[in-house]
Formats: structure tokens, sequence, C-alpha cells
């Protein structure tokens, strides 16, 4: 079922872009977003052993020690027996990025940028977070969209 519906997402991109004299950029968004959806991440808990949850539901993952805390788009929150590398590596690179070395944050889920040179972002659910130095360059490229507002 999942393949069948990634092949037809798949195929939906293919004929748009070669059917189309004008592309609309949001439209192949729209697509994008719509063959993200699709993927899924497999954690180890430790109360139910292992849980499955839409990739795109993660607003941000936290560090705790060795740990790592998983905070969902409806407040819930999972604690992940495997560290922050380990997540980081699994998860989709052009959909989430490092804020600073304790936070990941789905970039579909930034708000805004409140202040660049304070360093801080609006998450969805109004959680304000900050980001390191060292990622300024990063931010800046990847949530370009919301400099302007």
């Amino acid at each position: 079922m999942f393949f069948m519906k990634t092949d037809v997402i798949k195929n939906k991109i293919t004929e748009y872009v070669l059917n189309s004299s004008d592309i609309d950029v949001e439209v192949l968004k729209e697509l994008r977003d719509e063959l993200r959806g699709n993927k899924t991440i497999m954690l180890r808990t430790f109360k139910t052993g292992e849980v499955i949850i839409p990739e795109n539901q993660v607003v941000r993952v936290e560090a705790q020690k060795a740990y790592s805390i998983f905070h969902l788009e409806n407040g819930r929150q999972i604690v992940s027996s495997r560290n922050l590398n380990y997540h980081q590596k699994q998860m989709d690179k052009n959909m989430f990025m490092r804020a600073h070395r304790s936070q990941l944050i789905n970039i579909f889920q930034v708000e805004k940028i409140i202040n660049l040179h304070e360093r801080k972002l609006l998450m969805k659910g109004n959680v304000v977070l900050e980001f390191s130095r060292r990622n300024m360059a990063e931010v800046k490229s990847k949530l370009h969209h919301l400099l302007d507002k």
C-alpha cells in the first residue's frame, strides 16, 4: 500500500513537470509534502517497545543525555532510547536540521524567525527555541523564506 501511494505521487510529480509549460513552485511543494507525509520513523521506547510515527508530525527532537524526546504536533512527547545523532542520520535531511547540539527541528514546523541577532525561532505550538551561532548560515539558507516576515 505504501509503495503504491508513493509511486502514484511520484508519477503525479513527473507528469506535472513534463506536461507543464509554466511550473508553479507551490504545486510542486504540495506534491513534495504529500510524498513526504508517507515517511515514518520507528522509535524504540521504554514503555511500549517500538512506536511508529509519521515524520512530518515531529516538531522537534530534544536530547536528554543518551536519550531523545520527540515532541509531536499533537503535544505528545515520546522518549526514545536512542541518542540525537542516531535519529538525525535516520531522518530526512531536507526536513530536519540541527538548531544546536541538543535540538533537532523540523524546518516545516517553524512559524517564524523571531530575532535573527538573538538567534530565536518560533515553532508551531508557541515554543521559542534558540539556535547556535555555528548554525546561523544553515538557518538562513533553509529558512530564508521566513526572513522577510
